[in-house]
């Protein structure tokens, strides 16, 4: 059987291309192979149905989605050799109006609606996790329950808010605060009750229990090794040894040894480590590359995956820099890493980058703000209330004493002056227009201004081609309402805190926390894994 599309949607055809459903109505999605090898799922109107192989519907299109219950594969070899069962029982899980049933084979509700809130697919070892009354419990091959519908979270998935597609061969479940870890048939693995379980990568759980942590591989079984668990950081374990931190990788081999007081990795390779309460950078064979002496570091957005220096933001004494690890290669052909400064410690706050921008960051410096380059040189004067960049354009918005003008970044000159309470720059996204090192941007051809309760249409150069526009014709033909746009420096700054990786949290903000009652203080990034 083959799935065919045409105008109208979606036929099956056998493998002589005659058509078996669909003939006298196209569907907007045919599925086969799925658990039931004689029949296949057929979407119309957004609703689902099971129709058999010569085209009789076999159930009305009443659902809203179908999971299959079959199992994912299973290689003993990844997982560790441990008693498994393959179970196939040809069920699907089905929901309708936000309501789930289980059916058979012979489309029979297995499981009938209402039964329980949600039912899983069915994951390994033939277990489908349930919830009524917002607990959970575990259901077998024979959907029966396994484990009473009692607990607080059950899942066999590394991500914490994942419950579909499980593969991983035990699950994890809370209640009452407490953790358990159970088989694949769902059997409480090794009757200890924890007090916290994290999932790590690699399939590990690490558990705690009564101050002590440990590490257990996805069987349950308990690692050996004399070192403890962190927390996981890329591709590696932080790990801790008499009041020390050192990474190891999954296998237990330590990468850096155990002399710091913590350590974060960085993706492209190197690690940030802190030693006398200052952080400064390593490789991977603990070679220093930018000393500890710094009181935070972080990755810099401009390091690229060819080069082979990398960039850095640093912190020293409340202010913000910019260095760099630069090789060097000797007369013998060794190579030797130093560290190079881009620009001083100089700013109260920075970017790590300018998203869908210029090559650059935005900086702080005594309360005012403005653009320079990656390697420090200013394109936009530090002397501004606020500066924003127009998504994919060389232009950006300054606003000072309360007013906005439109600058342009490439030639470092002002396209309007400071005196419009709204300026809007409209593109034209047909038009691609090559940026700086080759940075796709979309042409502006239109600016629309707002001031002194007057509205004008101006070319990009700045010169008026229809004034005094009604803004009833503004709404209509560039879908902005003049009346309902507000300047305020707080949304502002916020905008520019989430979208831009600021480290400069605004004073609005600690103001909007304090109201609530939530400390707040002038933070920096503070190279913790939450961040």
């Amino acid at each position: 059987m083959t799935v065919k599309s045409r105008r109208a949607g979606q036929i099956l055809a056998d493998a002589s291309g005659n058509e078996v459903i669909g003939k006298n109505d196209s569907f907007q999605t045919i599925e086969t192979n799925f658990p039931h090898d004689q029949v296949v799922w057929i979407k119309k109107n957004n609703k689902w149905a099971f129709f058999d192989l010569k085209g009789t519907a076999l159930t009305p299109f009443i659902f809203d989605k179908m999971y299959p219950a079959n199992l994912a594969s299973y290689d003993p070899s990844e997982w560790g050799k441990k008693d498994y069962r393959w179970f196939y029982k040809g069920l699907t899980v089905v929901e309708h109006d936000t309501q789930f049933a289980v059916l058979n084979e012979k489309m029979e509700y297995a499981i009938p609606w209402k039964t329980y809130q949600w039912i899983s697919p069915m994951s390994t070892g033939g277990l489908m996790i349930v919830k009524q009354n917002n607990k959970y419990g575990l259901l077998n091959h024979q959907l029966k329950l396994i484990q009473p519908v009692v607990f607080d979270t059950i899942s066999n998935y590394p991500a914490k808010y994942y419950f579909h597609e499980q593969n991983s061969p035990t699950f994890w479940a809370k209640k009452n605060d407490k953790y358990y870890i159970l088989d694949t048939l769902g059997n409480w693995l090794d009757s200890v009750v924890y007090d916290n379980i994290t999932i790590l990568q690699a399939n590990y759980y690490l558990v705690t229990k009564d101050g002590n942590s440990w590490r257990l591989d996805r069987n349950g079984v308990k690692v050996v090794e004399n070192f403890t668990i962190i927390r996981d950081d890329e591709d590696y374990c932080i790990a801790q040894k008499d009041s020390r931190v050192g990474l190891v990788e999954w296998s237990g081999e330590i990468v850096l040894s155990f002399e710091y007081e913590d350590i974060n990795c960085e993706h492209l390779g190197n690690f940030f480590v802190k030693k006398d309460g200052k952080w400064g950078v390593v490789n991977e064979d603990n070679q220093q590359l930018i000393p500890c002496q710094y009181d935070y570091i972080a990755y810099a957005w401009d390091n690229h995956d060819n080069n082979p220096e990398r960039n850095y933001i640093v912190v020293q004494n409340d202010k913000f820099g910019k260095v760099s690890t630069a090789q060097e290669i000797d007369s013998l052909g060794n190579i030797k890493v130093t560290m190079k400064e881009i620009f001083p410690c100089i700013y109260d706050g920075i970017t790590t980058w300018v998203e869908y921008g210029p090559e650059g960051h935005y900086v702080m410096l005594d309360g005012k703000m403005g653009l320079i380059d990656y390697k420090g040189n200013i394109q936009i004067p530090i002397q501004y209330k606020k500066v924003s960049h127009l998504f994919e354009t060389d232009w950006a918005i300054i606003f000072d004493k309360g007013k906005m003008r439109l600058y342009n970044i490439r030639s470092n000159s002002f396209v309007l002056p400071l005196a419009y309470d709204y300026i809007f720059v409209d593109r034209d996204y047909s038009i691609i227009e090559t940026g700086q090192k080759g940075f796709n941007k979309h042409k502006p051809t239109r600016i629309i201004t707002y001031r002194n309760g007057l509205v004008n249409i101006l070319n990009k150069k700045g010169n008026v081609i229809q004034s005094n526009v009604p803004k009833d014709e503004i709404k209509r033909r560039f879908r902005i309402d003049i009346d309902a746009y507000q300047y305020t420096d707080c949304s502002y700054a916020l905008s520019l805190m989430k979208h831009n990786s600021t480290y400069l949290i605004p004073d609005c903000l600690i103001d909007i926390l304090k109201k609530h009652n939530v400390p707040a203080t002038y933070v920096y990034y503070n190279m913790t894994q939450d961040n």
